[in-house]
């Protein structure tokens, strides 16, 4: 228990070294390891999502669906209509690496380069843009401020769970989150009186209609909104930072990446994307 409050990663590693896949500590269950969360994806009836994901709510909010164990979801207009059809993908895609190209064009030989900060900007930014449009995306700063002070409590030790409502960090957590929800309100609200016919994310949820007729409120709307940019570059951000710092720091990965470019150039297919010089040091400041 000491070494999880000392550091949860190492921690948790030790706890499935000396115990395995299941453990139980501190009035929590433990599924660690790849056989426990094939276990979980496999029979994803038997668990309660709301409680196993209660962490989250500070950030994703009451009704976001990872929270959730209501039958109920969001309205399910044909694929088409919600942007997630094959076609709107494809554009999502070239939108982040439009993202992440410029963030890349942007360092210089010779600097020091914290990726994880700097790819955590490109893909918030380039989430928002791509799922809720241009005008929430020119909120990026503030929506990456605010969801940070919120995330920020997601990071404290699983053991100090049971009092966290009473910890000064979750008044500020929650303060916080409200500021990115009145931002997604103003443009619900815009998108509900709108006649623009947008072909994103954030109009699907504001238009989409269950068979009865009924929509989403504007809780539950924000709630979709702010869980999605939030799990749409935490993670992403972070392997794309680990990603890079492969490429520059092991010459046989570099390789790798190199030639298949050369491959692609000789067999007439465009490049993925255009390179800078190469930078003569780059590092990552983040140590985990």
């Amino acid at each position: 228990m000491v070494d999880l409050a000392r550091d949860q990663f190492s921690g948790l590693e030790g706890l499935y070294r000396r115990f395995g896949p299941v453990c139980r500590l501190g009035g929590y269950t433990y599924l660690l390891g790849p056989e426990a969360n094939q276990f979980v994806f496999a029979h994803s009836e038997l668990f309660s999502w709301r409680e196993a994901f209660d962490v989250l709510v500070p950030v994703d909010g009451e009704t976001a669906m990872i929270v959730s164990d209501a039958r109920r979801s969001p309205p399910a207009p044909p694929a088409r209509a919600t942007g997630l059809h094959s076609a709107a993908i494809d554009g999502y895609v070239a939108i982040m690496a439009t993202h992440a190209r410029k963030t890349v064009d942007s360092w210089h030989p010779g600097s020091e380069i914290d990726l994880y900060q700097e790819f955590r900007r490109a893909i918030r930014h380039g989430t928002i843009t791509a799922l809720f449009g241009e005008r929430l995306a020119a909120d990026e700063p503030v929506f990456g401020a605010q969801l940070q002070i919120a995330l920020d409590l997601l990071d404290q030790s699983p053991l100090l769970l049971p009092i966290r409502k009473n910890l000064p960090a979750y008044k500020r957590a929650i303060t916080a989150r409200e500021k990115v929800r009145d931002l997604v309100q103003t443009e619900v609200d815009r998108r509900r009186s709108a006649d623009e016919d947008s072909a994103d994310v954030l109009t699907a949820l504001v238009r989409g209609r269950d068979e009865d007729g009924s929509g989403l409120s504007d809780l539950e709307i924000a709630d979709q909104v702010i869980s999605l940019i939030a799990a749409g570059y935490e993670t992403t951000s972070a392997a794309m930072a680990w990603a890079t710092r492969a490429v520059l720091v092991d010459p046989a990965i570099f390789e790798q990446r190199a030639s298949r470019s050369r491959r692609r150039r000789r067999a007439g297919r465009p490049r993925p994307d255009r390179r800078r010089p190469a930078a003569t040091v780059l590092s990552g400041q983040r140590g985990q």
